[in-house]
């Protein structure tokens, strides 16, 4: 903390970096003067052998090749808790037809036992009815039922005739 707490917030930055009130902004680390310095100094004293790039290019690569992997790790993650998400709500989706169905269902056989005053037979009949198309909306939403439409549509298709 004691780092921080010095001087004001113009006083920090890079050497003979100057602010925007012309002052002149002072580091207040020691590591990073000396990092300047080292590199600097590795630059001057063999300029003919290329060595710093050389150096330089090798770190360049190693950080990209770390990003790829950090990056491929996060979409790893991403794609897992996806994945689990879009299960969560299939599995939602698909409940849910299968109760609307035998709600529905029970619901018609209700109401058609209190007109006819047939009281139990309509509602068993219906909620059997409800559960069948429970279980059929179920079968179509996991794909192992087709849809009767597209089924229409693929009727139509193989005639060769334009719609």
């Amino acid at each position: 903390m004691a780092v921080l707490d010095r001087g004001g917030g113009a006083d920090y930055g890079a050497r003979g970096l100057r602010g925007l009130s012309g002052r002149r902004i002072r580091s207040g680390f020691s590591c990073g003067d000396q990092m300047n310095d080292s590199a600097q100094d590795d630059t001057k004293s063999d300029p003919d052998t290329g060595r710093p790039q050389v150096d330089l290019s090798e770190r360049r690569s190693r950080l990209n090749r770390m990003l790829d992997d950090r990056r491929e790790a996060e979409e790893a993650v991403a794609a897992r808790s996806k994945s689990s998400t879009s299960g969560y709500a299939q599995a939602m989706k698909i409940s849910s037809e299968f109760i609307a169905g035998i709600v529905v269902g029970g619901g018609i056989g209700w109401v058609l036992d209190q007109w006819l005053e047939t009281r139990p037979f309509g509602l068993i009949v219906f909620l059997l009815l409800g559960f069948a198309a429970g279980v059929l909306n179920v079968l179509r939403s996991a794909g192992y039922v087709a849809e009767p439409d597209a089924k229409l549509r693929a009727d139509k298709s193989d005639d060769g005739r334009s719609e």
